[in-house]
């Protein structure tokens, strides 16, 4: 076109018949490895290695503040379960109950009551607790103290992002103990926490 001739690049015959002869193959392989590009069983591959999955991610203890240790005697890491008592107007992203305050209070006191005359912690969680995960009461909690790394995927919850009261209370726990944490609009801000030591 334009009195121009087109120029027509040979094909070989191997190749236009979707076959390529040994030497275009040695020649492909050596152009691959040349250039770093690593095929599957050809040795170790380049592609850097898998992110670990989200259920195995370990946060390190944070950081943001000067690191803090974990006192002598104090446990390291402490499995609870809460029967958890809110009411309307804490500060969360979304409301665990339309009780009010004073109906919240009341009905801490009475369930703390009846768990220490002994009736079933896990009855009574399951159906008064406002801690739930759709629709279900979660099952346990671990405490992890201060400057230890942890994974929210397993429920660990570091010291540090625990209200300080909480925090106080569970740590201070034997195993089989139960004590309930009551609500103050600075150290407990979320209501109140019947909570019991696991291990």
């Amino acid at each position: 076109m334009n009195g121009h001739r087109q120029r027509l690049i040979p094909v070989s015959p191997a190749r236009h018949a979707g076959r390529a002869t040994p030497a275009t193959t040695r020649w492909l392989v050596l152009v691959l490895i040349t250039a770093g590009v690593s095929c599957p069983g050809c040795g170790k591959s380049d592609k850097p290695p898998k992110p670990r999955a989200a259920s195995d991610k370990v946060h390190p203890a944070d950081s943001a503040k000067p690191a803090r240790h974990t006192p002598a005697g104090m446990p390291e890491r402490v499995h609870y379960d809460q029967i958890f008592v809110s009411f309307r107007g804490v500060p969360a992203e979304k409301q665990w109950s339309g009780r009010t305050r004073e109906e919240a209070k009341r009905l801490a006191e009475k369930l703390h009551e009846r768990v220490k005359l002994g009736f079933d912690f896990e009855t009574l969680k399951q159906k008064f607790s406002d801690d739930r995960l759709n629709g279900k009461v979660v099952p346990f909690y671990v405490g992890v103290n201060d400057g230890l790394p942890y994974q929210i995927q397993r429920n660990e919850i570091p010291r540090e992002r625990m209200a300080k009261d909480f925090g106080n209370q569970i740590f201070a726990l034997k195993v089989g103990e139960i004590a309930m944490v009551p609500y103050d609009k600075k150290d407990a801000p979320y209501g109140w926490h019947i909570v019991r030591r696991l291990k």
